[in-house]
């Protein structure tokens, strides 16, 4: 059906062995599929696989994570230009898939990935708006099945006169049928009678004349051939008018999609649910319908497996994605967030917050609630009430109250002290409006707050801690003659893991635009370059090329380069060597040479 060279499938299962005795590997290789069934439990793989099927159904969420991880393993894979061909493709049947992916993210975090490039390096494959449930339904496209007899290359010049509406087909011991599909031009169906002899172009004239009466119905005004004028959108600039392009558009005006509502008003739009439920019960020849308690019908907005209100936002965000990026993204999710997330945002709303640094930190609402939205506390409280809970915090009916003192959250925070009293006793929310924020341990209201958690014992049995001494390993790839310096690469203080938030902020971009190699002056020195020079930084595993930036803080003869720049990844260089006992990659550790350009 699909055209596969019967030399380019190999099954590899029970008694048939195709794969014996082939190397995968080899450019000349004809095997593009493999079948497999008990293969991939006997420790077969594939390492440069893109595609992974599975047609059994996965029960175990470890079955699944192992099968994901076959399509993970590409060791010789070199980026290409299309991106479809940068991502390798699972698809398991499996009530444990999303756990599984979710698993394997993990995995990746503990094997030294940093948790933005798990997350991207695993990607759920969404459905597009114009397909599946949000698709348009389209109308199948009427066809005309005419047959005639005329010579091969005749059927050859009508085919092309019109190639996505025209199909032949042409049987042995039949006369060859033109098949037209939906509605031919008044150009196209030209080309196709003079293409014809004087008796079957009559009869394809009459026959797509019948085609087009019975079917008009059907077809558009595009279908039909008819012609209409769209206005053309203008602008006033300097006192003329101008064609209202985007980059006119960006460069005269200034306008912004966060200034404008994504909720709209009940004059603008307004549902009105007048429906009333009933109750059908058929017994036997006896039909009763009666009303019945709305309480009791079928409630159509029940989670679906998958989906969340964030991956919707995101979903949203990559359809109506601008390709000249006159709208930046971080605009973008906020707006749709308001239009799909009911719930207040983070300067909406005024409460604590507790960094790993033990600080308790208050927050003050900076911003009106958008349109409908409402405080996270008043959601939770409608929750609570609709399971039967009669939480009633002071304040959360009162938005204007909410949003002066968070009188509500002051409630909440308040239950928590209490429940927390061995750490945080002392931090009161008076306090804390006061004086901005405090550290805990605090156990009194005399207490600035202890900058050590364990000062006398810490809690166990004796009170005491276990240290146990660890023997040092060295790196697994030290430098030597052909890579003589060494890279250690980590964070900026302006951009945090791989930049996917950080670097769509133009005050910390403008800050730090763009990717650097830093070293020691006498290193630069050695090497004959200045700061602000282009260098090569390589190793075995690849080269990327970055500006000079000296720094006395950076060892002799080691180089730093932070792996927020997907332009200058440093990943590239890196070494994926797992420690032998923590399983980690040495992402931070390896042997370069620097080479200017």
């Amino acid at each position: 059906t699909h055209h596969i060279d019967p030399k380019a499938i190999a099954v590899a299962t029970g008694d048939q062995r195709d794969l014996d005795g082939i190397d995968l590997f080899k450019p000349d290789c004809a095997i593009e599929y493999v079948i497999t069934v008990e293969a991939l439990k006997e420790g077969w793989d594939c390492s440069f696989a893109y595609v992974f099927c599975s047609v059994a159904n996965i029960k175990s969420s470890t079955d699944a994570e192992q099968l994901l991880g076959r399509v993970l393993r590409m060791p010789y894979a070199t980026r290409r230009k299309a991106t479809t061909l940068n991502k390798a493709y699972a698809n398991l049947v499996s009530k444990s898939f999303a756990e599984a992916a979710n698993t394997l993210r993990d995995r990746l975090v503990e094997m030294g990935f940093e948790e933005s490039e798990a997350e991207a390096n695993i990607e759920a494959e969404q459905g597009s708006l114009d397909e599946g449930l949000w698709g348009e339904k389209r109308r199948p496209k009427p066809t005309a099945r005419i047959e005639v007899e005329v010579a091969p290359d005749v059927l050859a010049a009508v085919k092309a006169a019109a190639p996505d509406k025209v199909r032949i087909e042409a049987a042995p011991g039949a006369a060859p049928v033109i098949t037209v599909t939906g509605f031919l031009r008044q150009a196209e169906k030209d080309v196709i009678y003079a293409a014809l002899p004087a008796k079957a172009a009559n009869l394809v004239r009459e026959a797509i004349a019948q085609h087009e009466l019975e079917h008009a119905h059907n077809a558009s005004p595009a279908e039909k051939g008819e012609e209409f004028v769209v206005p053309r959108l203008m602008a006033a600039v300097q006192g003329e008018l101008v064609f209202a392009d985007t980059d006119v558009l960006g460069e005269y005006f200034e306008w912004s999609l966060s200034d404008h509502s994504a909720q709209l008003s009940k004059t603008e739009f307004d549902v009105r649910d007048t429906s009333e439920a009933f109750e059908i019960d058929l017994d036997g020849d006896n039909l009763l319908v009666r009303h019945s308690d709305q309480a009791d019908q079928l409630m159509l907005d029940v989670p679906v497996d998958g989906w969340t209100a964030g991956g919707l936002v995101n979903l949203l965000a990559k359809q109506v994605r601008q390709a000249d990026g006159a709208i930046g993204h971080g605009e973008m999710v906020a707006w749709l967030a308001d239009v799909v997330l009911p719930a207040s945002a983070w300067p909406e709303k005024t409460g604590t917050v507790s960094n790993t640094d033990r600080m308790v930190q208050l927050g003050r609402q900076a911003l009106p609630l958008p349109g409908d939205a409402k405080h996270d506390l008043w959601i939770i409280q409608q929750l609570a009430k609709q399971l039967g809970l009669k939480w009633n915090y002071q304040g959360e009916q009162d938005d204007a109250s909410f949003a002066l003192n968070g009188s509500g959250a002051a409630a909440v925070y308040e239950e928590m002290r209490q429940a927390m009293h061995g750490a945080i006793a002392g931090i009161t929310w008076e306090r804390l409006e006061r004086e901005g924020s405090v550290t805990y341990p605090c156990l009194s209201a005399n207490d600035p707050g202890q900058a050590t958690v364990f000062q006398d014992r810490v809690p166990t049995a004796d009170g005491r801690i276990k240290l146990v001494p660890a023997s040092f390993i060295p790196a697994a790839e030290a430098p030597d003659a052909d890579y003589p310096f060494v890279l250690i690469t980590g964070r900026q203080l302006e951009h945090w893991h791989t930049g996917s938030m950080t670097r769509r902020a133009s005050t910390l971009d403008a800050i730090e635009p763009e990717a650097t190699v830093s070293m020691n002056a006498a290193l630069a020195a050695s090497i004959k370059v200045q700061a602000g020079e282009l260098i090569e930084v390589s190793s075995r595993r690849g080269a990327i090329q970055l500006q000079v930036r000296l720094d006395q803080g950076t060892p002799d003869r080691t180089v730093f380069v932070p792996f927020a720049y997907a332009e200058a990844a440093a990943n590239l260089l890196t070494n994926a060597a797992l420690d032998p006992f923590g399983k980690i990659p040495e992402f931070k550790y390896c042997a370069v040479q620097l080479r200017r350009v």
